[in-house]
């Protein structure tokens, strides 16, 4: 859980930004309510390296502070964890900032050597290791990926520090989960950058119900990674911005926010701060949701997809489980969660009945559920989140 600068800012990211939002995050209950990582992204760093191969930061980066040590040390004085960006390409993904192709041990012991704790490792442009079929498999294999990556991550354990390894890039999917955690990966993405409105949140309903996909996430595998938070963009409702909290968390996501965190609203900070949703994400079980149904419903969607779903997520205790239900249609729709449904596709979530129930986004107990939960009155683009035990 943290923030990233990137949906914010872009490259036009400064430190006096970065320092803006992570002390927004402990004025605002952010902080206290489990966000610590603060991580800058594309950006911070001059486009070419200095005489001894050394990346170095941009003068229009660092303009409050003198060093990325004094930067990383004020943010970790904060109570935070401090991350940063590089790039595996022969270029940039935005920009023609430095790669760090050929020089994975050397930026792994500056960066260490800075304070850092997350690293994100991205790939735009071509990998500077294609053309040597020598040393690498074919460009479009996932070995390809798997091995320098699986550099990168002897490159930080060298380091001796514990730095969370963020696999940016490389082929999506299931199998491409499995080799990002085989190469040592701690979580991985699995689609393009999330963009700035719901048209581009609503495909990771599917990216996310890829099958075989929740199987590659766990405690001990890494984490599927769908991309930032974008609760509190302008183009996104504050309904579209709460059933995105609610698909993050059904499906164990990394909660990374990135938007500009000094000017949220009070509706998206409940969002982002709600300590019954978080708790289903952050469950210590690790368990990734599955799609239970996915019916056409509605009209009207922006992106012609016009789908009532049931989501289910095996949690911590028995025959505990966090249902989502999702109108991904453009009009009100009623969603019907049947339990025995539910349980021939997680059987440690039972079938019920339930007896402690919670609606997660109202706080509310539920009462007695027997055989099924219905939602009534489902908003557009909407969602409800509600919790089963015995």
């Amino acid at each position: 859980m943290g923030w990233s600068s990137w949906e914010a800012y872009g490259t036009s990211v400064t430190d006096a930004k970065v320092v803006a939002n992570a002390a927004a995050m402990v004025s605002n209950g952010m902080q206290a309510a489990g966000y610590r990582y603060v991580n800058v992204d594309e950006g911070w760093k001059q486009s070419s390296r200095d005489s001894n191969g050394n990346l170095q930061a941009s003068t229009s980066f660092l303009t409050t502070y003198p060093t990325m040590s004094a930067l990383a040390s004020y943010v970790h004085n904060l109570g935070y964890k401090f991350g940063l960006y590089v790039t595996e390409g022969t270029t940039a993904c935005v920009g023609s900032s430095a790669p760090s192709a050929g020089y994975e041990y050397q930026d792994a012991n500056l960066l260490s050597s800075w304070g850092i704790d997350f690293l994100k490792i991205d790939e735009c442009n071509g990998m500077a290791y294609d053309s040597d079929p020598n040393v690498w498999a074919s460009a479009s294999s996932n070995y390809l990926y798997q091995a320098v990556w699986g550099l990168w991550s002897a490159a930080l354990r060298s380091t001796g520090r514990q730095i969370f390894n963020y696999i940016a890039s490389g082929p999506v999917g299931t199998v491409s989960a499995q080799w990002a955690s085989q190469a040592g990966g701690n979580m991985w993405r699995i689609g393009p950058d999330i963009g700035y409105q719901w048209s581009t949140v609503d495909p990771y309903f599917d990216l996310l119900a890829t099958a075989g996909l929740a199987g590659q996430a766990g405690p001990t595998k890494g984490w599927n990674d769908p991309d930032a938070l974008i609760v509190g963009n302008v183009n996104l409702t504050d309904t579209q911005g709460q059933t995105q909290m609610s698909l993050w968390a059904i499906n164990a996501a990394p909660l990374i926010s990135s938007v500009d965190l000094t000017t949220l609203s009070a509706n998206s900070l409940a969002t982002l701060t709600n300590s019954e949703v978080i708790a289903v994400d952050q469950d210590p079980f690790g368990a990734q949701g599955v799609r239970i149904s996915k019916t056409a419903c509605g009209s009207g969607s922006s992106t012609g997809n016009n789908y009532c779903e049931v989501w289910a997520k095996q949690l911590t205790g028995t025959n505990t489980c966090a249902i989502g239900l999702f109108n991904r249609s453009g009009t009100a729709q009623s969603i019907t969660a049947t339990f025995a449904t539910i349980a021939a596709s997680i059987p440690a979530c039972g079938s019920g009945p339930y007896t402690t129930t919670r609606d997660l986004w109202a706080h509310a107990s539920l009462g007695t559920l027997t055989t099924s939960y219905t939602a009534s009155s489902i908003p557009a683009y909407g969602s409800v989140m509600i919790k089963v035990a015995p």
